[in-house]
């Protein structure tokens, strides 16, 4: 799966976790700032990724994982992809 396929499913799981359509998902898009996360929503769009895509997401790495882009590095990180510049 490419970038741009995994950013589309992440795309995907945001909408729901937040209940309304997500137009802005840059790799420097903050999650939390940008769409209102809590500690909760979190917790539970990284289950959703981590069902999703059959990945673990250990706890010291979810510091990490503040913008799109670093959570996409991640992804494909574990799923054998290179890593490639977004936008």
């Amino acid at each position: 799966m490419e970038r741009e396929q995994i950013r589309e499913v992440l795309k995907n799981i945001l909408e729901k976790e937040v209940s309304e359509p997500v137009t802005e998902i840059g790799d420097k898009v903050n999650l939390v700032e940008r769409y209102g996360l809590d500690s909760v929503d979190v917790v539970s769009l990284l289950m959703q990724v981590e069902q999703r895509f059959r990945v673990r997401i250990k706890h010291d790495e979810l510091a990490a994982l503040s913008s799109v882009g670093t959570l996409l590095d991640l992804l494909e990180d574990r799923l054998g992809h290179v890593v490639t510049t977004g936008d």
